[in-house]
């Protein structure tokens, strides 16, 4: 098993900044993740970098982003993405049937043409397949090109970090649950 360490505590001056810049910016979520990521500063602050854009500067609506990173972290089996972003999801807006079919790893019924879309461009993703065309376009009927990018960068994204929770064992917060156990 591989568990990575915090090395917050132990980080340099100049790099212990660098994390507190990057967890101001993400309103000090992600502590438990980046502490340990911090052993590799510079890829930590790339990785967080478009992460943060992603979440904070795409062009997604809050809460489509949300349910495409939920919808990401059920794909992945990722508890800890998951745990970390089920309260911003509600937060923004996702419905508790649209949250617990994705737990559930279902397919939600009911959810608006652009959503169902990009959830189907999401697995399209997530089982490395070429997106639908029809889905293509109904989500950059709604958002554009820009849009459809961001969907399929987002959940790759979100994919890739899962893959590291989970390839590092990071734990998930005391006293939290698995969500898919």
């Amino acid at each position: 098993m591989s568990h990575l360490p915090d090395v917050s505590a132990d980080l340099a001056p100049a790099d212990a900044a660098r994390l507190e810049a990057m967890l101001h910016r993400r309103a000090r979520t992600g502590s438990a993740v980046y502490g340990r990521l911090m052993a590799h500063p510079g890829l930590t602050e790339r990785i967080q970098s478009l992460g943060g854009y992603l979440r904070y500067e795409g062009v997604l609506p809050d809460a489509l982003r949300e349910t495409l990173i939920l919808a990401a972290a059920r794909q992945a089996g990722s508890a800890y993405e998951w745990v970390m972003h089920e309260p911003i999801a509600r937060a923004a807006g996702v419905s508790d049937p649209l949250i617990a079919a994705l737990r559930g790893g279902r397919a939600p019924e009911g959810a608006d043409r652009v959503t169902a879309a990009a959830l189907r461009i999401a697995g399209a993703v997530g089982r490395r397949e070429a997106v639908d065309q029809g889905d293509h376009d109904a989500v950059a009927a709604a958002l554009g090109a820009a849009g459809v990018i961001e969907v399929v960068y987002l959940v790759a994204f979100y994919g890739m970090f899962a893959a590291g929770l989970i390839a590092f064992e990071v734990p998930l917060p005391d006293g939290v649950a698995d969500p898919f156990a």
